[in-house]
């Protein structure tokens, strides 16, 4: 009589665990540091954040693992060398973390993905600022004299925000890049590197105070794409 009982209970718990499985999909994060790491960690929503829960393996150069996730929207973040929190700048959505920085989103349907680092053209390098139909796509280029860890821009169309738009290095050849969409105008801006040194002007095709006894670069933006830098 007792075997009778647990018997449907046991099929029933098979055949949930097995429905379960069936509605996850596989999705495979990619992270590369623009630093040496000794490790590298996936955390978000769908891990408790958990540092340690989901680590990466370094193929190449490039951190990976793959997961399986219900459909839906997942938050998460990479975990350097158990404790930099970094924002996937690759991602298309982002969200507020609670502690004055993002956290990023990945939208998990039915089919097999791929996000982070080179999962789509342009990468974070490419950016749609708040313009309409009139943007004009705008590539700040950027060769830093020696080594650098990191490179972002920041200018008059983002408040002068170091955090906003980061240039990556995609190709490995020592210039970092973005490419932002402007609507025509002319815009002051400068380079951060390694987020705590302002570059003064040099790179732009025209210059102007920075009010700190140093200029900055500006350019002048119409209705053709433009580039600037190296």
């Amino acid at each position: 009589m007792t075997l009778n009982i647990r018997m449907p209970v046991l099929v029933l718990l098979v055949t949930a665990l097995t429905a379960t499985a069936a509605y996850a999909t596989a999705v495979t994060f990619r992270y590369r540091s623009p630093t040496p790491a000794n490790s590298v960690n996936l955390a978000g929503s769908f891990n408790q954040w958990d540092t340690g829960a989901t680590p990466m393996e370094n193929v190449d150069g490039v951190w990976e693992v793959t997961v399986d996730l219900p459909p839906g929207r997942h938050q998460y973040k990479y975990v350097v060398d158990g404790s930099e929190w970094i924002t996937d700048e690759w991602a298309l959505e982002f969200a507020d973390d609670g502690f004055g920085g993002q956290n990023s989103v990945v939208v998990v349907e039915d089919e097999p993905m791929v996000v982070g680092y080179g999962s789509r053209e342009g990468g974070p390098g490419v950016v749609a600022i708040d313009t309409g139909p009139q943007g004009t796509p705008v590539t700040f280029r950027f060769d830093p004299a020696g080594p650098v860890n990191a490179v972002s821009l920041a200018g008059e169309f983002d408040d002068w925000d170091a955090a906003t738009h980061v240039l990556d290095d995609v190709d490995g050849n020592g210039v970092w890049e973005i490419t932002i969409e402007l609507t025509p105008g002319t815009y002051a801006y400068q380079f951060v590197v390694d987020g705590r040194t302002w570059i003064d002007a040099g790179t732009g095709p025209g210059t102007e105070p920075d009010g700190f006894g140093g200029r900055r670069a500006t350019v002048e933006v119409g209705e053709e794409a433009v580039t600037v830098g190296p």
